[in-house]
């Protein structure tokens, strides 16, 4: 399967809360270049699914590509700020921009 350019991950959609780790191998599957995670409405995350992310996002850039995401609400953001993987998995404010 020849690698597609980006993948949108929404976070909020009920495969992800349901099946985080089948979404991942789907992601996987896909291999792409890009993935850009939708959370403008997302909640907290627990820490698996947090851990996840984390791990589709050094997967991506550890191959070249590209990690982002859009618009993380502010449940997403402090969720992420207590287990203490905010900045791994959204970056710095000037990365973020």
């Amino acid at each position: 399967m020849e690698p597609e350019c980006q993948y949108d991950l929404d976070i909020t959609d009920p495969a992800w809360s349901e099946d985080a780790g089948g979404v991942v191998k789907s992601v996987l599957e896909a291999a792409p270049k890009e993935i850009r995670v939708q959370a403008a409405e997302a909640p907290a995350q627990s820490a698996l699914s947090a851990q996840l992310l984390l791990f589709l996002r050094r997967h991506v850039e550890s191959g070249g590509g590209t990690f982002s995401v859009a618009d993380a609400s502010p449940a997403f953001s402090e969720g992420l700020s207590l287990l203490g993987l905010h900045d791994l998995i959204l970056g710095t404010a000037e990365v973020q921009q």
